[in-house]
């Protein structure tokens, strides 16, 4: 121990330096857990950290500083939405000053080797470091062979030379950056083998990989993801699949901060108890599938976010789904066949459930492989937390008189409610908890009693004990009483005769239009023009409160976006759609005239 130690005598110093980090780790939380003003508490993060900086230069550790301006830098790239490297850095520095302060109590000294241990920082900078010089000159070269692929008749020289550059352009790029080249190498392989054709998406893509490069260029980083259009043409070709999971899921396990992705799976809880109440639905009549197609675009939409946030292996799950539901949607199933979709579901809604207690989670390949395992242990954990999350809801509504406080309470009770019915947990007290539950607000006492009615039913299930009716006899008489209120108040609204002619005219506008486009050669801009009057009908019959329309509407909209094939018995299809949500719209304003 030299001049690289905090002796004992220097407690003072090590009180600042506890007082600075707690402080910092309180902030960072903040940020990722409730934002209220991102920038701000990026500042204060900032200060926290050139504070320790300052310690660390009057102590001359150099290694412990450059640590620290490292997490310096990575300030600008904290979001208060996503789990991403900058974010799990400073994390990391937090622990580790922490871990050493910790030890400092029973040591009574802090040593430098220990804040930069088992963390080179000369390597992670290197690792991420791009020699721009020399990736200009990889790039030159790259747009002179897209330029011979333009000129040439004969692709082989140029393609032969992508295939050489791709692996170059890899080898100068950090890990993250390099998939994309490793996935150009197998596809230009396979445009020489004559296993895929050379054609304009393949000029796009090209097209697309220097667009990146550009933007490496240009801010010296990029995002993880790799370019969604080669993957896409790579899982048709052989072995493109297996390619695409042995180098771009590179890892088994994937962890995610619980309290990002709490506020994450807030977002999810209704869609997925839709989707599992629906799936109950097909069960006793298959006629039921068609209406998987209103799901098709938040599992699509949940598939990106889970790559975006790293779940890759939950991600191919969510996609498996989505295959799944669109033969189930275009021809009835066998029961085995059913069964073996919804124990998908359950294991995608499992291990969504399950990744609310853990801190992280490894998710396999296979559902078939723990679909028994994670329905159970993700429903016994989650029925754990929601206990737990009542109790919370009832503490804080007994020690507060603040009705806008008590709202938010409310709000609460009724999105873990909803939530729990996501694990098959049905009471006889849920079904109070519909649309209009937030229309009326409980009073203080009501909420009270209500809440802990569901509490100690909850409790009881993960007991595994009965529970006693007259227990909540009275929170079932209050939510009835509650509902009746509710639902009173969202009967549909009136509207003068000014916005009804307005809606009229509107209407009658949008129909000849359609009238017009549909009778005509279909091309892209007509095409476009129906989805443009799907869209407003969508966006009028929400004005107007028509759920029904809006629903048909939307998965109208969402179909046409997804499939720009219009062949004649699709037309056909939207034909029928369009004139159906035209007819319903008219019977609504006739009522209101």
């Amino acid at each position: 121990m030299s001049e690289n130690v905090i002796k004992l005598t220097d407690g003072e110093v090590v009180e600042e330096l506890k007082n600075i980090v707690q402080s910092l780790r309180s902030t960072l939380e903040t940020l990722l857990e409730n934002s209220d003003d991102e920038e701000q508490e990026k500042d204060n993060i900032s200060v926290a950290l050139e504070e320790i900086s300052n310690i660390f230069s009057v102590l001359n550790w150099q290694k412990a500083n450059n640590y620290t301006q490292q997490a310096l830098e990575r300030v600008p790239e904290l979001s208060a939405f996503g789990e991403d490297a900058a974010e799990n850095f400073l994390l990391r520095y937090c622990l580790i000053l922490e871990q050493s302060i910790e030890d400092y109590a029973d040591s009574g000294v802090i040593v430098e080797t220990e804040i930069v241990a088992d963390y080179d920082a000369d390597a992670e900078q290197a690792s991420n470091e791009i020699n721009v010089t020399l990736l200009k000159v990889l790039r030159t070269l790259y747009q002179r062979q897209l330029l011979q692929l333009i000129k040439n008749s004969d692709k082989t020289v140029p393609l032969n030379t992508l295939n050489a550059l791709s692996r170059d352009i890899t080898a100068a790029l950090p890990t993250l950056n390099a998939r994309d080249w490793l996935l150009l190498s197998f596809y230009v392989q396979a445009l020489l083998k004559n296993q895929q054709n050379f054609g304009v998406d393949t000029h796009r893509i090209l097209a697309q990989l220097d667009g990146r490069l550009s933007l490496l260029l240009a801010k010296k980083n990029i995002d993880a993801d790799v370019c969604d259009d080669l993957v896409k043409v790579i899982r048709t070709l052989d072995q493109g699949s297996d390619f695409i999971e042995n180098n771009v899921l590179m890892q088994d396990v994937y962890s995610i901060s619980p309290l990002v992705y709490k506020r994450f799976g807030s977002a999810l809880k209704d869609e997925l108890v839709k989707i599992h109440e629906q799936l109950e639905r097909i069960y006793l009549d298959h006629a039921q599938r068609l209406r998987l197609e209103d799901s098709l675009p938040f599992l699509e939409r949940l598939s990106n976010v889970l790559k975006f946030m790293g779940l890759k292996r939950l991600s191919l799950l969510t996609d498996d789904l989505v295959k799944a539901f669109r033969q189930l949607i275009a021809n009835p199933v066998d029961n085995v066949q059913f069964n073996e979709i919804v124990s998908q579901f359950w294991v995608l809604e499992s291990f969504l459930s399950d990744l609310w207690v853990r801190r992280s989670q490894t998710v396999p390949l296979s559902y078939n492989e723990t679909k028994n395992w994670a329905y159970i242990s993700a429903k016994q954990s989650a029925v754990k937390l929601f206990v737990s999350q009542y109790r919370k809801i009832r503490e804080q509504a007994t020690s507060t008189q603040d009705v806008t406080e008590l709202k938010k309470l409310q709000q609460n009770l009724f999105d873990t409610v909803k939530a729990e019915s996501v694990l098959s947990i049905a009471h006889g007290l849920t079904r109070y908890f519909v649309d209009e539950f937030m229309l009326e607000a409980l009073s203080k006492e009501d909420l009270l009693e209500a809440t802990l009615a569901i509490e100690y039913i909850s409790n009881m299930n993960f007991e595994n004990r009965e529970v006693a009716d007259d227990v909540i006899r009275g929170a079932k008489e209050i939510l009835q009483k509650h509902q009746q209120t509710a639902e009173s108040m969202a009967e549909a609204p009136i509207f003068d005769k000014d916005v009804i002619e307005a809606f009229t005219d509107d209407l009658h506008s949008l129909e000849a239009e359609f009238n017009e486009r549909i009778n005509q050669p279909m091309d892209h801009k007509s095409y476009e023009d129906l989805i443009r009057i799907a869209h407003t009908l969508r966006g009028n019959a929400n004005v107007v409160k028509l759920s029904d329309v809006v629903k048909l509407a939307t998965a109208l909209e969402n179909n046409m976006r997804n499939n720009t094939e219009h062949d004649a018995a699709k037309m056909d299809l939207y034909r029928q759609a369009f004139v159906g949500i035209i007819e319903q719209f008219k019977a609504f304003l006739k009522q209101q005239g």
